[in-house]
C-alpha cells in the first residue's frame, strides 16, 4: 500500500513560519460518496482565513476511498503545488491548502487512525472531524479562531450544549448517546463538559506530547480530557446531523470498546502508580524515538 507523507522532509527543511496553521484529520472507511465533496466544502469554508492541510487516514476501504482522494489531489496538481508552496520565498501563508492520504493496510480502529494522522501532520493546531457530514465544515473557522486567539487548549463542538441540535437520530440512538455521555461524565469526573465524547474538536498539538493512548477503539477526546492535566476547554454549540449516506458505525463492537475505554480511564484517573507507569513508558518511547531520528545535513 502507498502512503503519501512529506512531513519529515518539510519539517526539517523549511522554516516553521511556512507550515500550515491547522492540520485537519479525517479518518475514513468506505466514505467514497462523501469525501471529495467534504474536502471541497472545507476548503471553501476556510478560504482566506488560515492555512491548512487535510490528512485523510483511510483503513484500506473496499470502496476505494483513498484512491478517490488521491485522484482528486492529482487532478488539481495537489502534490506538486504542495512542494512549491512550502518552498516558495514569496509564500502567502494564508493560501496554503494541501491534501494528503495515509493509506493503512487494514481497519485498525478510529483512535489509531486519528493518531496516525496527528503523527504525520505539520500544523500547530489539530482538528478532527468525521467524513459523513455529521460535523459541518462551516464551524471549523470558529473552532480554530477560538483556539488560536485564546488560552484554551481544546475547543470542542458539543451536541448537548445549550443552542445545539441533533437532527436525524431516532429516539433509541438519542437515548444510547445521552446515557453513555452521562455515564462518562459521572464515572470520570467530567461534569463540566457537556459532550466529552464529541468526535468534532480541535486542540493544541503539544498538549498530547506526553500522553500514552490506550483506548484503541473509541473516542480520542475522552482520553485527552482525562489524561491532560488542567486542560482549558471551550465548548461551542453546533447542529449535528446524522450521516447523509453510508451506514452508521454504531454497533456492539463500538459499545464494547466504549465500556473498555471507561474502565481503563477510570483506573488511570484513580491509580497513581498506574499513571506513573504509563508516564515512564511514554518517556522511554520518546527516548527510543529520538535515538532513531536522523537529522539531515546540508552541505
Amino acid at each position: 500500500m502507498q502512503r503519501l507523507d512529506y512531513a519529515l522532509e518539510i519539517e526539517t527543511s523549511y522554516n516553521r513560519a511556512t507550515l500550515p496553521v491547522v492540520s485537519i484529520i479525517i479518518p475514513t472507511y468506505n466514505e467514497s460518496r462523501n469525501i471529495v465533496r467534504l474536502i471541497r466544502l472545507i476548503r471553501s469554508s476556510i478560504d482566506d482565513h488560515f492555512s491548512a492541510e487535510i490528512i485523510v487516514v483511510d483503513d484500506n476501504s473496499p470502496d476505494k476511498t483513498a484512491r478517490i482522494v488521491e485522484g482528486y489531489a492529482d487532478s488539481i496538481y495537489q502534490k506538486e503545488n504542495y512542494r512549491q508552496q512550502y518552498s516558495s520565498s514569496y509564500l502567502d501563508v494564508q493560501q496554503i491548502f494541501s491534501v494528503r492520504v495515509i493509506w493503512r493496510e487494514s481497519k485498525a480502529g478510529l483512535v489509531s487512525a486519528v493518531l496516525e494522522g496527528v503523527k504525520n501532520s505539520l500544523g500547530k493546531y489539530i482538528l478532527i472531524l468525521d467524513a459523513d457530514f455529521s460535523h459541518p465544515p462551516n464551524v471549523i473557522v470558529d473552532m480554530v479562531n477560538e483556539l488560536v486567539n485564546s488560552d484554551y487548549d481544546i475547543v470542542s463542538a458539543s451536541r448537548y450544549l445549550e443552542g445545539s441540535q441533533i437532527i436525524g437520530w431516532p429516539l433509541r440512538r438519542r437515548a444510547i448517546s445521552k446515557s453513555a455521555t452521562r455515564l462518562a461524565r459521572t464515572i470520570l469526573g467530567l461534569n463540566q463538559i457537556t459532550d466529552p465524547m464529541s468526535g468534532f474538536f480541535a486542540f493544541k498539538r503539544d498538549i498530547i506530547s506526553h500522553i500514552t493512548f490506550n483506548t484503541s477503539g473509541y473516542k480520542l477526546l475522552l482520553e485527552i480530557l482525562v489524561k491532560v492535566d488542567n486542560a482549558k476547554v471551550k465548548e461551542i454549540a453546533y447542529t449535528f446531523a446524522d450521516r447523509r449516506s453510508g451506514s452508521s458505525k454504531l454497533d456492539s463492537r463500538v459499545i464494547l470498546d466504549f465500556v473498555k475505554a471507561l474502565i481503563r480511564l477510570y483506573v488511570f484517573k484513580n491509580n497513581k502508580s498506574y499513571r506513573a507507569k504509563l508516564k515512564r513508558q511514554a518517556t522511554i518511547g520518546k527516548l527510543r524515538s529520538l535515538s532513531k531520528t536522523r537529522i539531515p545535513v546540508r552541505l
